[in-house]
């Protein structure tokens, strides 16, 4: 919701050149190896999961974006605050 609204925001033809879509990024709907970039501003129990099942939940999405990312040249930006959870 943040993103479409900050993207609404915008000038100019920037603008036009943003898609947005919302997946459950523990399955994507993607081949493998197709993605070059993910950014994420991850759950962290407040507003969407918990902090108990985070864990979990960062396993999961690491894991599928290991999978889809381009082997050798794929990244990861990925924020959190619950960066127990992320390290466990």
């Amino acid at each position: 919701m943040r993103t479409k609204a900050n993207i609404s925001s915008m000038e100019g033809q920037q603008r036009s050149k943003i898609n947005t879509l919302t997946w459950d990024a523990t399955k994507l709907p993607l081949r493998d190896g197709v993605v070059d970039l993910f950014i994420s501003d991850l759950p962290f129990g407040k507003r969407c999961g918990s902090k108990k099942g985070n864990p979990h939940l960062y396993t999961n999405v690491v894991r599928e974006m290991a999978r889809t990312a381009v082997p050798g040249t794929g990244r990861a930006v990925l924020l959190t605050h619950d960066t127990r959870s992320f390290c466990k």
